[in-house]
């Protein structure tokens, strides 16, 4: 069963306004504003949007009192720019996601999230003028402090988020009656490994990663670094760090490789042919593929040395990969 999520509204806790204010939201499709609710200060609005139309082209600000010196009043007055209002929904297993209709599409995106403190949806914005059905999965559900994320596999090794994760875009695609083949598995960094990881076992149609982590257990179990986050995700994920488990983590794709069916997805990676994503998984990932033997992989390599150039480059990497599918131009 898939439930919506009830939207909370906290001026105080989200911009730290103390005050009485005014919610408003507008419905920037219909260029109308929906909702004008007076929130007493420091406390939160509930609202069930369960009534908001499907295409969902929603934000809000807040207002306050000010004394205007024309007219000797009190009037409202801005105090926030007009924000994303997303329309978070979950499911009976307690798994966050975002879904955005296209009725004239036979295509669904499913984008995965890059690690975040605290974790956020990705490419809402970037994607929201490609004209397909897009669904993005959150993932929020580790006990690291600060990021939250479980790489969408689980908590000690029990992989409960990977079901929940199957099952969701499993229901998607059949009550979009969207075919397999036209599905796009689309993520970065963290997302990239999910994208993969859970496009092959699902057997997408397309694989759009960027600078993915395919070695998982190199690149999270590191007890010499400086920074104890990587290895506190470890050990969100697999339980306290041990070479075997080191390895298990590292095996993960290369196992979903081995299960996976032909035809195989068609598989582009972006990544910087500098920076250290590139010798340290996607060259791994290459090799597992060419063991496998499976073919439908291409590479996307531009000039950078960061790990943070994929922001430069994805976004218009995946728009224009997504009109190429669209428009059955794809190689």
């Amino acid at each position: 069963m898939i439930l919506i999520i009830e939207l909370v509204f906290h001026p105080f806790k989200e911009d730290n306004i103390s005050e009485d204010v005014r919610l408003v939201i507008k419905n920037f499709k219909a260029n109308k504003i929906e909702l004008l609710k007076v929130i007493p200060s420091k406390t939160e609005y509930v609202l069930n949007a369960s009534n908001f139309e499907k295409h969902w082209s929603y934000r809000y600000l807040y207002e306050k009192r000010e004394f205007d010196d024309r007219n000797g009043e009190e009037i409202w007055v801005k105090c926030t720019d007009y924000k994303t209002l997303y329309p978070e929904k979950k499911t009976s297993d307690g798994l966050k996601y975002l879904l955005y209709e296209n009725p004239e599409s036979q295509h669904l995106a499913i984008v995965f999230q890059a690690m975040g403190a605290p974790p956020a949806y990705n490419y809402v914005n970037s994607l929201a003028k490609t004209n397909i059905n897009r669904l993005y999965i959150k993932d929020d559900y580790g006990s690291e402090e600060k990021t939250k994320c479980t790489y969408y596999l689980g908590q000690q090794n029990n992989f409960k988020i990977e079901n929940a994760t199957q099952n969701l875009i499993e229901n998607v695609v059949k009550d979009l009656n969207i075919q397999r083949s036209n599905t796009i598995f689309i993520g970065s960094s963290k997302g990239g490994f999910a994208s993969i990881y859970h496009g092959y076992k699902f057997g997408a149609g397309y694989i759009l990663p960027a600078g993915p982590q395919v070695l998982l257990g190199d690149y999270l179990a590191r007890p010499n670094a400086k920074s104890k986050m990587q290895n506190n995700i470890f050990k969100s994920i697999f339980g306290e760090i041990s070479e075997t488990k080191k390895e298990d983590a590292n095996n993960l794709i290369r196992n979903v490789l081995m299960t996976a069916k032909n035809p195989y997805p068609k598989t582009n990676i972006h990544i910087g042919y500098w920076e250290p994503h590139f010798k340290k998984h996607v060259v791994p990932f290459m090799e597992m593929a060419n063991e496998l033997d499976i073919d439908n992989i291409s590479l996307h390599v531009k000039d950078y040395k960061s790990h943070s150039g994929i922001v430069e480059f994805y976004r218009d990497f995946l728009i224009d990969n997504i009109d190429k599918i669209k428009n059955e131009n794809y190689k």
